[in-house]
């Protein structure tokens, strides 16, 4: 049997391994699965009970409904920051991942309580970092989360066809895509079409923060690029604007560091007003 087999039996089972997930991780919505440190840590240092099943799990502390219909871009965001403060701190619940939460969502469809895009750096898994689980976060994901057709079209898709009441762009420390245009990394292929996205982004932190350099430019360019992202997808798409103006929708930015775990919120894109004020054809 090959690897690829063995983890999806694991899955199916409810025997997931949640490896690299913190020591004092316990799977509250999961109790078959194994939190480990690193592949070698025995999984009998993990509280497993073997008794439990999944009608057990539907009450159990880690369990999340569904979002609401009137779910407000505040209690999304709130949901969001409690998430990762688990994660940071090693707490984490892992809520809808058992057999229960698929056959809802398999039955009652997705309803996400938020659209996020992000890079597809595999240091960034936002179900991971927020502890979120199956249908609770629409997630898209490309290199430095640069926005073209495709992308916003998936941004539209999760803020209006499954009315998330929040997108969250989020940018992270060490971005290989930010870093390679702010110091002239060798690019090939079509990596190369990076550049067009992220370049604007380096040039504006480049004019803002005449003597920094290196790691500092790169930091700073990270934190445009966010900016960069939200005045691409307000510029580019009526939908995303009519829903911002409307108040159905918030648009926030934020950090992943990817050594502390902690997210940093940078709130709305601060020309929002002046991004809305485009007039739609």
């Amino acid at each position: 049997m090959s690897i690829y087999a063995r983890i999806g039996n694991r899955y199916s089972r409810g025997s997931t391994i949640h490896q690299n997930g913190g020591a004092s991780s316990r799977a509250l919505s999961q109790p078959n699965s194994v939190h480990c440190n690193d592949m070698i840590q025995a999984p009998t240092a993990c509280d497993i009970d073997p008794h439990f099943t999944d009608g057990d799990q539907r009450d159990m502390p880690g369990r999340e409904e569904f979002a609401p219909a009137g779910m407000t871009a505040e209690t999304s965001l709130q949901r969001l920051k409690k998430g990762n403060a688990r994660f940071a701190s090693g707490n984490t619940i892992h809520p809808n991942l058992d057999s229960t939460r698929r056959i809802e969502t398999f039955n009652g469809g997705q309803k996400p309580f938020v659209t996020v895009f992000t890079c597809s750096d595999s240091r960034v898994p936002p179900e991971l970092i927020f502890d979120q689980g199956i249908g609770d976060m629409f997630v898209i994901r490309v290199a430095g989360h640069v926005c073209g057709l495709h992308e916003v079209a998936t941004v539209e898709l999760g803020v209006e066809r499954l009315n998330t009441p929040l997108l969250l762009i989020l940018g992270h420390s060490k971005c290989w895509a930010v870093t390679a245009v702010a110091t002239g990394l060798q690019m090939h292929g079509n990596v190369l079409q990076l550049r067009e996205y992220i370049g604007p982004a380096v040039a504006k932190a480049q004019s803002r923060n005449p003597v920094m350099h290196g790691t500092e430019l790169v930091q700073a360019a990270i934190e445009e690029n966010v900016w960069k992202s939200i005045e691409d997808i307000f510029s580019r798409s009526q939908v995303v604007r009519e829903l911002t103006r409307s108040g159905r929708l918030s648009v926030v930015g934020a950090i992943y560091d990817t050594e502390g775990g902690h997210v940093k919120w940078l709130g709305a894109h601060p020309e929002q007003s002046g991004l809305l004020s485009v007039r739609d054809d």
